[in-house]
């Protein structure tokens, strides 16, 4: 019984070394995610891959009044999205972001927009899954990854009809909007970004010594390619966890930027850790950037 046991357990072990169990998620097809679209939901497509993706939106106050005869053509239209980052936690982050979503609108009245990305909620886990990492892959600096989150990221301007888009990102959501800004340079107007990595190896020199064998893209792989009217605000905090993305590595980040004239500027906030959802300041922070930006 004793070895029948070890037996079974070194299978369940093999299986997550080997990735087959991370196969597991809801899997959506296109029909089914067609059906679901008017019910908070988005096909997005990348090459061969595509996922049914699970949004709520908190919708501005003037959109949601105006008529499209009153419609101001000088007037460009907006649209943010937070994207959440890479917790092992099983559950939604529509929820977790809530109050944060509702807080940014009401303060700016720019329709923001809260997701699940594949693997999280509600979402599909058709081709991708979870955000989380080993020594052996990471999605958040995966090539495809990055390209199947830009789709996603097209996908929401082009249903609002958007001319700029504000990105949140958060830990591994704040490591794929900034590259984003490099490799689709016409897509994020705007970047708030909480304690990504915006460079892989300048980070593992804070947090391993042993570099992990990883294929990987970061912000600074295609830092050349940022157009300098795209802005930058980095954020995170003191508190120093296993996540923790130190103050350092932002405000270096920040420099480069400046250097090649990007406005990029940095808030660290003292006594707050890697988790954006538990920083009260945070949001309110952004609301009056953004309202200083688009005064």
């Amino acid at each position: 019984m004793k070895n029948l046991t070890i037996f079974t357990l070194a299978i369940v072990v093999s299986l997550l070394v080997s990735g087959c169990a991370v196969s597991q998620g809801n899997k959506i097809t296109k029909t089914e995610c067609g059906y679901k679209k008017s019910n908070g939901f988005l096909l997005v497509e990348e090459g061969d891959k595509y996922e049914c993706i699970s949004y709520m939106k908190s919708v501005s106050y003037k959109n949601y009044n105006k008529k499209e005869s009153d419609t101001d053509k000088t007037q460009r239209k907006k649209v943010a999205v937070f994207i959440h980052g890479g917790s092992f936690k099983d559950r939604s982050f529509i929820g977790t972001y809530f109050e944060q979503a509702e807080t940014l609108m009401k303060k700016t009245d720019i329709t923001t927009y809260r997701l699940d990305m594949p693997g999280y909620g509600q979402s599909s886990a058709n081709n991708w899954y979870k955000m989380s990492h080993s020594k052996t892959k990471y999605n958040a600096v995966n090539e495809e990854f990055i390209k199947f989150t830009a789709s996603m990221l097209k996908e929401i301007k082009r249903n609002e009809k958007a001319d700029e888009l504000i990105v949140i990102g958060h830990s591994a959501g704040a490591s794929l909007a900034a590259t984003i800004t490099g490799t689709h340079p016409d897509l994020i107007d705007v970047a708030i970004l909480y304690e990504g990595v915006y460079d892989w190896n300048y980070w593992f020199t804070f947090w391993e010594s042993n570099n992990w064998r990883i294929p990987n893209t970061t912000m600074i792989n295609h830092v050349d390619e940022i157009p300098t009217s795209t802005k930058f605000l980095f954020l995170g905090g003191t508190i120093e966890t296993k996540a923790h993305i130190r103050p350092i590595q932002s405000k270096r980040m920040a420099n480069i930027l400046v250097e090649q004239g990007n406005d990029a500027q940095v808030k660290i906030f003292n006594g707050y850790s890697h988790e954006l959802d538990e920083n009260k300041q945070a949001i309110h922070f952004i609301a009056n950037y953004l309202n200083k930006i688009y005064k």
